[in-house]
């Protein structure tokens, strides 16, 4: 990961690398238009994350990692935007998210725009 980008990818199974903020700084990007396949959003990231240990063996204070998702409004058929609810304090794999629905979408393309924090990893996102 150079320069805090962040990149869409399709990874074969196992094959998983992390989009890391680069310390604890906010990243925010949309994806390419991407087809919904599903109603439901599903995540795959590490969001449980510390800085390390000092000498003594305690953690280094490091603010919580959060990522969140969204749809904006003018991709909306109702024109109000779609806010999944953020996910911060877990590590998950293939995680549905809560707080968005997907339905309205299925069969259509949107980009969807990614917060990530606290120096939390987003591997994957997909739809179930």
């Amino acid at each position: 990961m150079r320069n805090s980008s962040f990149a869409l990818i399709e990874f074969r199974p196992a094959g998983l690398i992390g989009a890391p903020t680069g310390w604890v700084y906010e990243v925010q990007g949309s994806t390419i238009p991407l087809r919904v396949v599903g109603s439901t959003l599903v995540v795959t990231a590490d969001t449980n994350t510390s800085a390390g240990e000092n000498e003594q063996g305690q953690d280094l204070p490091m603010p919580p990692g959060r990522v969140t998702v969204a749809v904006s409004g003018q991709q909306m058929p109702s024109g109000t935007s779609l806010f999944c609810d953020d996910l911060s304090g877990v590590n998950v794999t293939d995680h549905p998210l809560s707080g968005c629905d997907f339905s309205a979408l299925v069969g259509k393309e949107v980009a969807l725009e990614i917060e990530i924090s606290g120096g939390a990893l987003l591997y994957t996102l997909g739809w179930q």
